[in-house]
This record gives C-alpha cells, structure tokens and sequence, in this order.
C-alpha cells in the first residue's frame, strides 16, 4: 500500500476529487530543455527524471548546507533477493561471495553495485564542496537511477549500470543549469527526500522530493508543463501523512503552508497555498477518513505477514 497504489484506489480517488479545488496554474511556459534521448518516460519509470531527482538534491545540497538528507540512498536498498548480499547492521550490504546458491554472474554485478554506489559517494561530496558538474557525477546520477528504478519496481534485474548514454549526461547538464537558484535557497529548512515518520511506515516507506521551509516539493521532469489532477492529489496524500505524523527532521513549531511543484524542463517553479487547495471543514474530514483507511489496511497487511 504505497502513496502511488492509494492514489489510484478509486475510492480514494474520488475522495481526494471531491474535496481538492485546482488552483489557477497559468500557462505559457516554454519548454527549455527538450529531452535528447528516449529516456524521458513519464512516471516511476523515467530514468532521467529519477536522476534528476538525485542530481536536483546534490545541488540543494550545495546550495544549503544545513539540508537535513537520509542516510541512504534509495538505490542503495537494491540487491537484498541476491544470495550473496546481507544486510549489516545499520543497514549496510555485505557481499559473500561464497553464499551457497550465488552465482558468479551475481557476485560480479553485486560488487559493481557497490563500486558505483563507493563513486557515487565520493563524485557527491566532490560536488557539494566545489560545485563542478563533473562528467563523473552525471554518470553517477543515471547509474542511481538505474539502481532506483530497479527498487521501485520490484524486479530483480541485473542491468548493467557501466552502459551510460552520452547523450542521457547532456540532457541532464542542460536541466541543472536551469535551476532557479534564488527560488530553492532555504531561510532555514531543508529536507531532502523526507518521510513522515510512524505515517510513512504505514504506507510502506512513503518519502517526498524535497521540503523547503514551509513548501512541500514535488519535482517533474515532464514533456508538458500543467498542474495535473495526479499531481495534487500527490502532494495531498502527502500534507495528510505530515498532519498524521509529522516528517521526519521539521523542526518543532514549524509547518507546511505551501505546495511546491517544479517543472525542471521548462525551470518554472509553481507554488500555491494548501488553503487554496480545499476548503478547511473538507480537508479535515477527509484526513479523519483517510487515517482510518491507512491504519486499517497497515494492520491488515501485518495480519498477513503474521499469518504466513
């Protein structure tokens, strides 16, 4: 039960229609940095937008250093099905070549998975203290993807992440430099790829892009620049899980206020107040709804696991 499976639930659905009201996006922006390659696909399984994300959070990394990060990557949590990767204490992977059932296939590819997550590390820090957009750290960036894309799916599939694509690093050079810098610059918080406490573990490890200040960010490395229905009820599941639980770093005393929606593509940052969003009686008794809904399937799901 995770915040893209509740999204498409058609009861939550037509709840969330119900009570979210569009606010007035505009229009006109100009597409700015067209896609290079075929790479571009929209959603989950888009590589570039995936390393994008990686890269847009290196650079807010850069350009606050108080940002607040997790531990671990998500591409990081790859490689747990193989026979020849344990978890360690503090989350860490361990390879053991001689696991009995381990191929020599997949020896091989889980010591290049943790190659490229030692270089991804080290190609970060680099950035973060000179502000280079090495080649090195473009490379870095698809190759997250890939190991993200891999998690997210669930598909035990050894990709080779050496294959990077020339043309992949420029179209995502070409994204950094339109990053509005004046409008991510944090007055004091920065949480990157945040989650919300007890509430994520109840969905499953829910985690957004980015909180700055008072603004929840969602970041979209689309063909179209439009606020769509999909995207805000994102944004609302996440407001609710916030409400239920908190996220994980905010500060005491401070709250969300705003939506925040970038369009990396076009370098036009969208923000809208949550109150122009739904009226107040309507969001609370969708929240009051939707805890119920989550804590119950939660204890379903643990019924399950117990059971079997």
């Amino acid at each position: 039960m995770s915040v893209t499976t509740l999204i498409a639930d058609p009861e939550v659905r037509v709840r969330l229609q119900k009570m979210i009201r569009n606010p007035d996006f505009g229009g006109g922006q100009k597409l700015l940095a067209p896609p290079l390659t075929k790479h571009y696909s929209p959603g989950r399984s888009s590589m570039i937008g995936m390393a994008f994300d990686y890269l847009f959070r290196f650079y807010l990394k850069r350009l606050n250093p108080q940002a607040i990060e997790r531990d671990q990557w998500i591409a990081e949590q790859v490689g747990l099905w193989l026979p020849c990767v344990v978890m360690c204490e503090g989350g860490r992977l361990e390879i053991v070549p001689e696991a009995i059932g381990s191929s020599q296939r997949e020896c091989d590819w889980a010591l290049q998975r943790e190659r490229v997550i030692a270089e991804a590390r080290k190609n970060c820090s680099l950035y973060v203290k000179t502000g280079t957009l090495s080649d090195r750290l473009l490379t870095s960036a698809i190759q997250l993807a890939k190991l993200d894309g891999i998690v997210k799916s669930g598909r035990p599939d050894l990709i080779d992440l050496e294959d990077v694509d020339k043309d992949d690093k420029d179209d995502l050079q070409q994204l950094v430099k339109l990053i509005p810098a004046r409008d991510f610059k944090a007055t004091d918080v920065c949480l990157l790829n945040p989650t919300f406490g007890e509430a994520s573990r109840l969905v499953r490890g829910a985690d957004a892009d980015v909180i700055i200040d008072d603004t929840l960010i969602e970041i979209k490395t689309v063909m179209k620049c439009r606020l769509t229905g999909k995207y805000l009820n994102q944004l609302a599941l996440y407001y609710c899980l916030y409400r239920i639980a908190s996220v994980d770093g905010l500060p005491a005393g401070r709250s969300l206020r705003k939506f925040g929606v970038y369009f990396s593509r076009y370098g036009y940052f969208f923000t809208v107040p949550v109150t122009d969003c739904w009226q107040a009686r309507d969001f609370e008794t969708f929240l009051e709804w939707f805890r119920d809904l989550i804590q119950a399937r939660a204890c379903v799901m643990r019924a399950k696991i117990a059971a079997y």
